[in-house]
């Protein structure tokens, strides 16, 4: 009987570390299309998409947002594991408490999409979603998990790049690291 209750209680914490929030859960059996699955059909379709605000603007009660898009959990949380697949924009009512949203947030949001188009007709696979939110998570940093690169205690291993926020790779930090010994040892 003891370990029963202990298997049970086991299962519960467990279930309880991999649920999703509240606001971004959507009925059972409510189809949600990846962001990969994105095509100019894809007006009206539900999504489940998560990752790092980098560009926020309020206005009139209504925040548009940029966000460079990362897979998520099933937990729900953003991870950088397999890196970005693009981004996307959003269109947040005042309703939605958007003054908890700032610049660099990390975020999961479910909603509709609400236009797809192409911002740079010489790019052809270039698709831009904007989806109208219907609920978002703040959360308090990406998931570390399932990350296959060793970080060191130096914040920058998130940089921003020309195509959006990147995960530094060990050789890139090994090289910059090297760098900069070249340049300290060239000083003197």
């Amino acid at each position: 009987m003891t370990n029963n209750l202990t298997v049970l209680a086991v299962v519960a914490l467990l279930g309880g570390c991999t649920a999703l929030p509240e606001q971004v859960q959507v009925s059972h059996g409510q189809k949600l299309i990846g962001f990969s699955e994105v095509s100019e059909n894809s007006v009206g379709e539900s999504v489940r998409w998560g990752g790092i605000i980098t560009e926020l603007s309020k206005q009139d009660g209504v925040a548009n947002v940029t966000i460079t898009q990362y897979p998520l959990l099933a937990s729900g949380q953003p991870t950088y594991a397999s890196g970005s697949f693009g981004r996307f924009t959003a269109k947040l009512n005042n309703s939605l408490n958007i003054d908890r949203l700032e610049k660099g947030s990390v975020l999961t949001l479910i909603g509709d999409i609400e236009d797809v188009h192409n911002p740079y007709p010489e790019l052809k696979s270039t698709q831009l979603a904007q989806v109208s939110v219907d609920g978002f998570y703040v959360w308090n940093g990406f998931s570390k998990a399932d990350h296959s690169i060793t970080l060191d205690n130096n914040p920058a291993f998130i940089q921003r790049g020309k195509w959006g926020w990147q995960v530094k790779s060990e050789k890139e930090k090994q090289r910059e690291r090297q760098e900069r010994i070249n340049e300290q040892n060239s000083r003197y």
